[in-house]
Formats: structure tokens, sequence, C-alpha cells
């Protein structure tokens, strides 16, 4: 897997509990191509997020998942989960500063944060505040309303720059505003 070099992604046969959701299912998404994933609660949308992830006991799965040609279990997770971002429908956010909340591994300069909040619309919001990006967040982000809140890890995704954006559902609990933003 190389940055910036995207061939697509392959998945074939998956099995992720004793009674599989996903089932012969193959999948293949090239470069560029955005796909939607849409069935009822249960039908295996999640378990193909956390085969992705590789959150899933590889034991319990049959086949393999490819990107860019290469199988998943056989590179390391934090390579795997380099080149994947999630926006979830429910926020994550993890005690400490909001700068900690969208890189909470310092790989990013102050200069890139701002931007990233800038394309998401916080700028503003965290210059109003004295503290900017080191504004302390509680884990359940209650200093943020439900749009900002879910604006984080838009603005996480955005300053990864990964080639595979996984969403789920990312505008469920927002206001109508945010919806249309994002």
């Amino acid at each position: 897997m190389q940055r910036g070099i995207r061939q697509g992604i392959e998945s074939q046969i998956l099995m992720t509990s004793a009674e599989p959701v996903l089932r012969n299912l193959c999948l293949r998404i090239e470069p560029n191509e955005k796909i939607g994933i849409i069935g009822r609660t249960g039908a295996g949308k999640l378990s193909l997020f956390q085969a992705l992830f590789r959150f899933t006991d590889r034991s319990l799965i049959t086949g393999h998942i490819l990107i860019d040609d290469v199988d998943i279990s056989r590179i390391t997770l934090k390579l795997l989960r380099t080149h994947i971002s999630i926006i979830p429908q429910q926020a994550v956010l993890f005690s400490g500063s909001l700068q900690s909340n969208l890189d909470p591994f310092n790989h990013y300069s102050d200069g890139q944060c701002w931007k990233a909040f800038e394309d998401v619309q916080l700028k503003k919001f965290v210059s109003d505040h004295s503290e900017r990006l080191l504004l302390p967040i509680a884990e359940s982000g209650i200093k943020l309303n439900a749009g900002q809140r879910q604006l984080v890890p838009v603005a996480r995704a955005i300053l990864k720059q990964s080639k595979i954006l996984l969403i789920d559902e990312a505008t469920a609990n927002v206001d109508p505003a945010t919806d249309t933003f994002i």
C-alpha cells in the first residue's frame, strides 16, 4: 500500500460470526469510485466496517480483503489504519484538548489543524475561545453542540487525507444546517 496510490479494494467471502452476517460477498471498488452500502439493521454494514479495520477475529473470517492488491491480514494494524478514516454516526471524542481529538498522535502542524477546522467551518468557534486549539474537551464533548461534535471526526478525516473514507450515517444526530454541510 503506497500513500497516494490507490488501486482499489477487493473483498471476497467474508464471515464475521458463528452464524455469518455476510456470506459469499465478492466486492471490488475501483479507484476514485464512491459507493453506498445500504441495508436494514443487522444486514452486515457494520460487520463490513469492522472487517476492513480488522476489529474482527481473523479466525472468524474466511476469504480475504485486499486494498491495492495487498491482503490486509498481512500488514500491521497501524499501517492498515493509516489508510482508512471513519466518520461514525456517534462522534467519538476523547478527554484532552480539541487539537488532540483532531490529531491524537501529533502528526500534523498547528497550521494543518487550523486548515482542517476551517474546512469544516469550525475555525471561528475555535478562534473565539481563549484556549483555541488547546480547548479542553471532556470525553463526551460537552463543550460542543451536536453539530460541532460531529464535525470533529470530519475534520480528522480531512486532516488525515485517507484514500478510504467510511461514513456511517454521519448526519443522523445533527441539526439540518450541519446535515446539509456534511
